[in-house]
């Protein structure tokens, strides 16, 4: 069969690009002139559809993945920034005095256990851990902006948080990860273990986390300077 070729030239041809989708639509200009035209009378919708991708089988899921990694890492340097800048506003650390720690979850739960104080040097390093971990906010405002499927990685992650510390019987971040290194928090002696414990993929709920840093923060009011 002989084609116009003006036929061609008045076809829109037009992508809605999803996570999982792609959605499609081709469009007739029923002008001669090849100009578009504004008027909705004036196009022919010739077809539309959608293509599908289950979120394993696609890039869509490996993109997902780097794109949250990113604001994950991005917003925790910006938090840790602002930690610094405040402490050394205060006077309280200068910029060579805020050191590393292997074991700042052994630390965190020895205060909570009220085993020992920490000096600004141990309590940085523990604030800084906080920072990479504070736990998932299961009440997000903006949780329906959320893809679903990162939702519900974020479910399965809380859940097995919560398994570890029903396990342990627990009530505290920094417990369940010393109970689960095989590490007692109680006795000074071992620091380190060779358990992987972000293995279980677990986020521990954002309230539990918060009412641990402010408890051990209570706990340097008046005995520890700069802390109020």
């Amino acid at each position: 069969m002989e084609k116009n070729s003006n036929d061609s030239r008045n076809l829109e041809l037009g992508f809605d690009v999803g996570h999982s989708s792609i959605g499609w639509a081709i469009v007739k200009n029923r002008k001669n002139n090849g100009e578009l035209e504004q008027e909705f009378s004036s196009f022919e919708l010739l077809g539309c559809g959608a293509v599908t991708f289950e979120a394993d089988s696609c890039l869509a899921k490996k993109r997902r993945e780097y794109r949250r990694q990113r604001r994950h890492i991005r917003s925790t340097r910006q938090r840790i920034k602002r930690m610094k800048l405040l402490l050394q506003h205060l006077k309280i650390l200068s910029e060579e005095e805020t050191p590393n720690c292997a074991w700042p979850w052994k630390l965190a739960a020895q205060v909570l256990a009220d085993r020992r104080l920490l000096n600004w040097q141990e309590l940085w390093c523990v604030l800084r851990w906080y920072a990479h971990n504070r736990g998932y906010d299961e009440n997000r405002q903006w949780a329906e902006n959320v893809e679903h499927q990162e939702e519900k990685e974020d479910n399965e992650r809380l859940q097995a948080a919560r398994e570890l510390m029903a396990k342990y019987s627990t009530k505290s971040m920094a417990e369940t990860i010393c109970k689960d290194l095989g590490i007692d928090y109680l006795n000074d002696k071992k620091n380190s273990s060779t358990v992987r414990y972000k293995g279980y993929g677990a986020a521990f709920p954002r309230d539990i986390v918060v009412k641990e840093v402010r408890t051990i923060l209570n706990k340097h009011i008046g005995k520890l300077k700069g802390v109020n």
